[in-house]
Parts: structure tokens; C-alpha cells; sequence
């Protein structure tokens, strides 16, 4: 009932309606549970669970370590682990926001295990009680860099015990931005730095039995474009930790939790489907280059609004590709296509873009095209190079 909750919301505050919904809690949230990772999941497993305020005091930051024999809640001797991915490391990541326009895209973040192989990982021993998150994990890295731009990636995961890892939080940083976005600064080849990670907020409950994974890449394709030149970073384990949201649960109080409403939507738009959707993700391997590409399609399918007659048709497919020794070789391509046609009327759009890079620079190109029938309305092509300030 998001759609109901919304409308009280606007209802106190912008028609200042007295329906008492500023004493309800502050924050409201899906507490998932373990589910095998899959690109698209028709539901979530998992719980919904509450806080009057946030932060909240039922939530607090613990500890863990990267130590050279795991994650562990004391410091271990401090040793040295070499961070040197290759660039198709990501593959897995899914959409960097996904939105499942056509239906069952495979958007989603996938098993771990071999991202996870290509990376430096720290386990935890398998959890005797459940463990609940709930806010923002943080990464705090001993770090050095043998260029003078890297970027650093950590991954915390839920291991199953049958191995099957899913993501449950990453955060990425360019470390040139290590002091700020506004306050870009070159690393200083073989100087040690102290750099804070924040990996994007979560809300997961962690099974008994199952374990807790970080794990450390220099690259996450396509999720983020590669550094102008392949960089390894030594990380010092031991001085290193991540801080994890732990929250403590309150069965009692999510007993009282008020229901959400029943689920309320418009009702959908009365349609005939001329031609099916297709959806697909293909990774595929150049065993003789070592070059991977991402081939993403997106097709609308085809169909009419029987209200007006008017025939909609849309479709998109994105080429990502990148060699695993080469940064410079990242290349996207784009290629996207709209018809709309109504009685002996039609009308399309072409657009095509692709993006690549130098080792100093950002290349652009694109072009657009507009037809009405078979005759061309409207073309316009551009091409644009943007300096790499440190990216």
C-alpha cells in the first residue's frame, strides 16, 4: 500500500490534513532474508520492521577486521594483500539501477562466486545466531597504489553454506576523490593511505550457519568505468575493518507494527499485443583476445491502445565491452528505437550513441534520426571529448 502511504503523507503536509501520521515511526524497511541471487525475482524473502528514529538506538556499528585469516572483531598482525583485479570483473554486479521496464530483465545482482574469485576476500567463520543490518556499512582501508589514480571497490556478501554468494552491499571509490568529490588529488605512488568506503545502505538479515564475505577489487565493469591505467593496490590487513549496522531485533515491537493497506494501483491501460517482448543478457568471451562484451536487449515487443488506435513499439540493446588487461579498451554502444503508428500514419526515432576513452579523455558520439513514413524529418550527429580530470 506504498501508493496510500504517499497520499496521507501529502495529505499532513501539503494539505495539512490532521491524520496523525507524523507520530508514526520515522523509518519503515524490508529487513530481506537469504534468497538464492537470480537476475529477476517476482518477490523478496524477508520482513518488514520499524524505528522511531533515525539512527536509530537499536542500531549500532560493530566491527570486523580484515585480517590475513578472515574477517575477525579483533585486529590481527597487520600483513599485506595485493588488490589487482581484471577489467571484466562485474559482470555479475547487475544494473546499476535497475527498473524493470520490460518485465522479467535480468537486472539484479547475481551469484558472487566468481566475482568473488577474482577478487581479495575476507570470511567470516559461519554465524552461530543470526545477525540483522540495518543503515550504511562502512570500509575503513590501510591502502597504497602503484599509480596515481585507482579505485577501490568492497563487496560485503552473504555465503551460503553450498558456497552460493549474494551481494547484500557495495561501495566503490575512486580514491583520487579520497578527501571529497570537489577536492580531487593524485595518489602518491606508494604512499599509504587511510580512506573511508561507503557501501550503499542495506536492510539483511544474515541465517545461522551462513557466512559473511568482503571482498577488495580495483574494477566493478560496468558498474564503474576502469582507471586510465591498470593499477595494483597493497591493502594492509589487520589495520583495515569494515563497520557493519547491527540491529538489535524486537520481536515484540514488530508484533504491534501497524499493516501496511492492500497493494493499490491505477488499473492498467486496456491494450492488444501485436508482438511479444523480449528481454535478454549475453556475456560473451573472446578466448583468443580476452576481450568480454555485454550484449543487453531490451525489446518492447509491439502492441496498441485499443483507446486511440495508436501502435507503440520500443526497443534497445547496449553493447559493453572491455579487455581484461586493457582499461582503454572499455567501448559502450547504444542503439535505441521508438515507432509509434495510427491509422495511416507513422512516425520512428533512431538514436545511437557510443562512449570510449584514452588514457586522457572521454570520447562521445551520437546521432539521432527522426522519420515520418520513410522520410527523414531530423538528423543530428555530435561528437565530444572531455579531459579526464583524475577519473
Amino acid at each position: 500500500g506504498f501508493l496510500d502511504e504517499a497520499l496521507r503523507w501529502f495529505d499532513r503536509w501539503l494539505k495539512q490534513v490532521p491524520n496523525g501520521i507524523e507520530a508514526e515511526p520515522g523509518l519503515r524497511s524490508w529487513m530481506q532474508d537469504w534468497q538464492a541471487p537470480a537476475g529477476y525475482v517476482a518477490t523478496r524473502a524477508g520482513r518488514w520492521v520499524e524505528e522511531a528514529t533515525w539512527p536509530s538506538p537499536h542500531v549500532t556499528m560493530r566491527s570486523f577486521y580484515l585480517n590475513l585469516n578472515g574477517l575477525g572483531h579483533v585486529p590481527g598482525p597487520e600483513g599485506e594483500h595485493i588488490v589487482a583485479s581484471p577489467q571484466s570483473l562485474g559482470s555479475a554486479a547487475g544494473e546499476w539501477m535497475p527498473w524493470l521496464a520490460f518485465g522479467e530483465q535480468a537486472e539484479l545482482a547475481q551469484d558472487q562466486r566468481e566475482a568473488g574469485a577474482r577478487s581479495v576476500t575476507f570470511d567470516a567463520n559461519p554465524l552461530v545466531e543470526p545477525i540483522e543490518l540495518l543503515g550504511e556499512p562502512v570500509a575503513y582501508l590501510d591502502l597504497a597504489s602503484d599509480k596515481p589514480v585507482a579505485a577501490v571497490v568492497v563487496r560485503l556478501c552473504d555465503v551460503a553454506p553450498d558456497g552460493t554468494s549474494a551481494r547484500i552491499a557495495y561501495g566503490a571509490l575512486n580514491l583520487t576523490r579520497r578527501e571529497g568529490l570537489g577536492h580531487p588529488t593524485a595518489l602518491t605512488p606508494g604512499e599509504r593511505y587511510r580512506v573511508a568506503v561507503r557501501l550503499y545502505p542495506c536492510g539483511y538479515r544474515v541465517a545461522r550457519g551462513h557466512r559473511l564475505r568482503v571482498a577488495v577489487s580495483t574494477t566493478y565493469w560496468p558498474v564503474i568505468w576502469p582507471a586510465p591505467m591498470p593499477a595494483t593496490l597493497t591493502l594492509y590487513g589487520g589495520a583495515s575493518r569494515i563497520e557493519l549496522p547491527v540491529r538489535a531485533p524486537r520481536p515484540a515491537a514488530e508484533a504491534a507494527m501497524r499493516a501496511w493497506g492492500p497493494v493499490a494501483t491505477a488499473p492498467a491501460m486496456a491494450r492488444t499485443v501485436l508482438a511479444p517482448a523480449k528481454v535478454s543478457r549475453r556475456s560473451v568471451r573472446d578466448l583468443a583476445s580476452g576481450r568480454v562484451e555485454l550484449i543487453h536487449l531490451d525489446d518492447g515487443g509491439r502492441y496498441r491502445i485499443d483507446a486511440y488506435g495508436l501502435e507503440v513499439a520500443a526497443r534497445t540493446e547496449r553493447r559493453l565491452s572491455i579487455q581484461d588487461t586493457d582499461p582503454g579498451s572499455a567501448r559502450v554502444e547504444l542503439d535505441w528505437h521508438w515507432e509509434l503508428n495510427r491509422g495511416d500514419w507513422a512516425a520512428r526515432t533512431v538514436t545511437r550513441a557510443t562512449v570510449w576513452c584514452t588514457a586522457a579523455t572521454f570520447e562521445f558520439e551520437s546521432s539521432l534520426e527522426a522519420f515520418e513514413g520513410e522520410r527523414l524529418v531530423f538528423a543530428k550527429q555530435s561528437r565530444n571529448s572531455i579531459a579526464r580530470d583524475l577519473l
